[in-house]
């Protein structure tokens, strides 16, 4: 028996091809995460960490929306999360992580 794919499984496939052809390191996070460990569990929404430099970010948001991708977002909340990455240092810290083998 073959099952058809779901709105929300072609919309994920969809959404982490579309940050994988662009070659965005994610962590996947919340409820699929959890499907992912075997847990069941009801969830309508794909939560992920992308790993991007703030400049990466604001290109990221405008690829996504022409991708067709419905984006609304505050550019003073870009800027907010641009603005404590970089003085707390947080994105050096997490490069040197994810650099490691």
């Amino acid at each position: 028996m073959t099952v058809a794919p779901s709105e929300f499984d072609t919309f994920c496939r969809f959404a982490f091809a579309f940050l994988e052809e662009r070659g965005i390191r994610t962590l996947v996070v919340g409820g699929l995460a959890v499907i992912v460990v075997g847990e069941p569990r009801m969830t309508a929404d794909a939560d992920a960490v992308v790993f991007v430099s703030p400049s990466e970010a604001q290109s990221l948001i405008h690829q996504a929306a022409e991708a067709g991708f419905d984006v609304a977002y505050r550019e003073q909340t870009l800027q907010t999360i641009c603005e404590l990455t970089e003085d707390a240092s947080l994105w050096n810290r997490l490069q040197k992580v994810l650099a490691r083998p």
